[in-house]
């Protein structure tokens, strides 16, 4: 139990010390940018900003989740880290699905949608490069037993920042039309 209330604490933390804190200069960066640009002002920029804030949380928390369960895939057991991925990744799968789908029918904000998918492969990014030098680590260090968890965040966010990555650059299958 001690294990479950660890890793719930450090997901916790994660979240309050890398998340929440960009999200505010990721308003300053929208507001400047916008005054820049000579927009008129928008007195519904906070509100976009604040909804895509709340998009990103929900699909950081899903990409976690996703970590998770593919790390108990590899380990090959339906323990703590699967039901605690299996919860993040539907909780916020759901959530990430419901401002996905009402960003649609109440905003448009093109602005706020690239900074904040900008955002998401920054996180991502940085995920990804962290778990591939631990998987590296481990796995020239013969820990063979620990190689498991960076693989599996090093798979997760390697795969979302190549896909946050082709809205921006590449693969136009993948861009909207």
């Amino acid at each position: 139990m001690f294990g479950m209330e660890l890793m719930m604490t450090m997901i916790f933390l994660y979240y309050i010390f890398s998340i929440i804190p960009p999200a505010v200069a990721v308003y300053i960066l929208i507001k400047w940018r916008a005054y820049r640009d000579g927009a008129v002002n928008d007195p519904l920029l906070g509100a976009k900003t604040l909804f895509y804030f709340f998009r990103t949380i929900a699909y950081q928390i899903l990409l976690l989740g996703t970590a998770l369960i593919f790390y108990a895939v590899l380990n090959a057991e339906f323990d703590n880290e699967a039901k605690i991925g299996l919860g993040l990744f539907t909780g916020g799968g759901l959530i990430f699905l419901l401002f996905h789908f009402l960003r649609h029918r109440l905003l448009n904000a093109e602005l706020v949608k690239r900074v904040f998918n900008g955002f998401n492969l920054i996180v991502a990014g940085i995920i990804a490069m962290i778990s591939m030098i631990a998987f590296f680590i481990f796995l020239f260090y013969g820990r063979m037993e620990s190689i498991k968890l960076p693989l599996a965040g090093f798979l997760t966010y390697g795969l979302a920042a190549l896909f946050q990555f082709s809205f921006f650059f590449g693969f136009p299958a993948l861009r909207k039309r």
